[in-house]
């Protein structure tokens, strides 16, 4: 099967690669960075991801190639995933079925009525998502959440007594909340890692390969999300194994898989979040503690080979 698709997150982007079918993705040439209602980005999106392919961040697999936009218009593909409105306003001309990922909780009202005539099928990260976003026609829509590869992402050690952070520090994100992450690392030892380190003293700068990023989560005693959310990094973190401190996420489908006390330490201030992260730092046998059963949660809901097997069956359906 030939798919057409974006740069769009390239963790997420590199496993889906991993169903193993010819992956094209267009390399952004003129798009404007944001839409006009600052939803949706164009050549870079607001679940991540700038440029075509971070290769810092994960290799690219031998199945996904670049092409130019007018290559994909032109060219004859199976099925084309679009990310964003106004990629897929870019892309609606194209020859194949249309399939719509949406990786966040956008306006209930942000899919147009000429998006609808094109789309084939609008797959979601989680239930709430879902039900909040209001489609008229009948299309086809499920829910396909992040994926983690468990045998990538484990064995913790946690020799590094410090608390490890991953965001990219660009000012169009402002929910990674520097503020409240400087304030943390004012109490207890943080390092950021991550792009956009300029003026901040404890960002390492972003991870240089895949294995650096990697090690980072297996020797690091504490991980710390800022933001109300819980990112593909945190997932990566509790997959690992890592004890994970964060604040209360905006969405329910996050809330309910994280337990307070059991998996994770949710905090409601950054006082707060510091003393959580010197408790775990503190105490090995806690850390362990939580951090296994960080790992069990995840496994029961975000294991790669299950998304891998649904969207098998989604591109069978649409194709």
């Amino acid at each position: 099967m030939r798919i057409l698709t974006h740069p769009v997150h390239t963790a997420w982007e590199y496993e889906f690669a991993k169903i193993g079918h010819e992956i094209y993705t267009v390399i952004p040439n003129d798009f404007t960075r944001f839409s006009h209602d600052g939803w949706g980005s164009a050549g870079a999106t607001l679940v991540g991801g700038d440029g075509v392919w971070n290769a810092r961040n994960r290799p690219m697999p031998a199945n996904v190639k670049t092409i130019s936009l007018e290559e994909a218009l032109r060219g004859k593909f199976d099925v084309c995933i679009a990310h964003t409105i106004p990629w897929l306003e870019k892309l609606k001309n194209v020859s194949c079925p249309i399939i719509f990922k949406v990786h966040t909780i956008p306006p209930s009202d942000f899919i147009p009525d000429w998006a609808e005539e094109v789309i084939s099928a609008v797959t979601f990260n989680g239930e709430m998502a879902m039900k909040s976003t209001i489609i008229k026609r009948q299309i086809f829509r499920n829910v396909i959440r992040v994926p983690i590869d468990s045998t990538v992402f484990d064995g913790h050690i946690g020799d590094h007594k410090r608390c490890l952070s991953i965001t990219n520090l660009i000012r169009t994100r402002p929910e990674k909340r520097l503020d409240r992450l400087n304030r943390i690392a004012s109490i207890v030892p943080v390092d950021l890692v991550g792009g956009g380190k300029e003026g901040i003293p404890y960002a390492l700068g972003e991870a240089q390969s895949f294995e650096e990023l990697l090690s980072c989560y297996r020797h690091y005693a504490v991980f710390l999300e800022v933001a109300n959310q819980v990112s593909m990094s945190c997932l990566e973190a509790m997959t690992v194994g890592m004890p994970v401190v964060l604040f209360p996420p905006n969405s329910r489908n996050s809330s309910s898989f994280l337990k307070s006390g059991e998996n994770c330490l949710v905090v409601e201030t950054e006082e707060t979040a510091a003393k959580a992260i010197q408790f775990l730092l503190n105490n090995p046998a806690e850390r362990k503690k939580f951090g296994e059963k960080a790992r069990l949660t995840v496994l029961n809901r975000f294991e790669a080979a299950h998304f891998r097997r649904q969207w098998d069956e989604l591109l069978e359906n649409v194709v």
